[in-house]
């Protein structure tokens, strides 16, 4: 019969660290921002600035969290535009889309990223939504079934 001896927390948690894929070389993140286009379209009175990979796949929308901006999603970039066509979008008030003082609400966010859904994209998208980019993604797949194929947060 053979045991094997019982693994303390740290020996599994060394294990699970081992499975990590390593850092995305520089090299390999200096590719993929040459690469980004950055453009921007308007909703009523707000620019929203997005930036774009070139197709490699379906869409993939990334949503950051407040007092974040697109960038913020730029380590793991390299991974998601070798299978996905990437959008990074800065909501209102952050980066480079236009300031809106005193509309900066979650139903504020919630209509520009709608909007760019349904007039940018070209096809149902995955949304990715970090914090409350999360909570977004999670609003606009319930309003937008058909432009929503899925949702990470």
């Amino acid at each position: 019969m053979n045991q094997h001896p019982l693994r303390t927390p740290l020996e599994q948690l060394q294990t699970e660290l081992d499975r990590v894929p390593p850092p995305v070389a520089a090299d390999s993140l200096l590719e993929v921002i040459s690469m980004l286009t950055e453009h921007s379209f308007t909703v009523g009175s707000v620019t929203i600035n997005y930036a774009e990979e070139p197709p490699s796949g379906p869409p993939l929308v990334l949503l950051h969290g407040l007092a974040d901006r697109w960038q913020a999603f730029l380590p793991i970039l390299p991974t998601l535009a070798a299978r996905w066509h990437v959008y990074a979008v800065d909501c209102r008030g952050h980066g480079k889309s236009s300031r809106t003082p005193g509309h900066y609400q979650a139903k504020d966010y919630f209509a520009d990223l709608r909007a760019f859904l349904l007039h940018q994209l070209p096809q149902p998208a995955l949304l990715l939504g970090h914090s409350s980019g999360g909570s977004l993604a999670l609003a606009l797949a319930a309003e937008l079934p058909e432009h929503v194929r899925g949702i990470m947060g």
